[in-house]
């Protein structure tokens, strides 16, 4: 096969890129914001919990009930929000959408209890 053919056959069966999209709306579309996925971004930042906790005088226990999803040991949901917002806001990642989505993740929870 030439070389001719041979670049013609890789350009029939070339895979067509999407465009890129805007990394901050690729990352919401991607990613479900959990209490676990809260702890491994944490994590990943290497931000201790009681640095959380200081910054934001938080309880670390309420940090911790949060992570594990123990909506039962949390306090009532309008402090939730409180909470998950502060927490949001110290890893640095969109706090509309964090709490938009552990918010639905309780309410489901309070319905099947």
């Amino acid at each position: 096969m030439k070389l001719g053919a041979v670049y013609s056959d890789l350009k029939k069966r070339a895979v067509t890129i999407p465009p890129v999209q805007d990394d901050k709306e690729f990352e919401q579309e991607r990613f479900e914001f959990s209490g676990p996925q809260l702890r491994r971004i944490r994590k990943e930042l290497n931000i201790s919990i009681e640095e959380i906790a200081s910054d934001t005088k938080i309880n670390i226990r309420h940090l911790r009930n949060i992570e594990a999803e123990q909506y039962d040991l949390l306090p009532a949901l309008v402090y939730v929000r409180g909470y998950v917002t502060l927490y949001a806001r110290h890893l640095g990642i969109d706090r509309q959408e964090v709490v938009r989505q552990y918010i639905q993740r309780y309410r489901e929870w309070q319905q099947c209890s």
